[in-house]
């Protein structure tokens, strides 16, 4: 299924459910503003809120024939990801669609 569960790690118990548009490549990268999740093959990265799984944003590469390939980084107040094309991306959350983190503090100096 394309669902994306947070589940309690105390007890198993499911926190919150998430359409994701395709098939996750790998684990979601926490970070201060939320879950960025990656799909297999695709041009398109997806921000969800920690707290209840909402869509909070996304990215989607202008070159519809890259797409992203390596892990997912966070550091500095910035999201790293490696394309196919051999670029290597540093966003800013405001890219995203979120421009401060999930607890309303701001972001990290770069």
């Amino acid at each position: 299924d394309l669902i994306l569960y947070a589940i309690r790690s105390e007890n198993g118990h499911r926190l919150w459910d998430a359409s994701v548009p395709n098939r996750v490549a790998e684990a979601p990268l926490i970070t201060p503003y939320g879950l960025v999740v990656k799909p297999v093959f695709g041009n398109s990265l997806y921000l969800y809120g920690l707290g209840d799984g909402s869509k909070r944003g996304s990215f989607t590469l202008a070159d519809r024939d890259d797409h992203f390939t390596s892990g997912l980084l966070y550091a500095g107040g910035h999201l790293f990801v490696g394309t196919y094309k051999g670029r290597i991306l540093a966003l800013d959350f405001a890219e995203l669609g979120e421009t401060e983190p999930a607890n309303g503090s701001p972001p990290p100096p770069p």
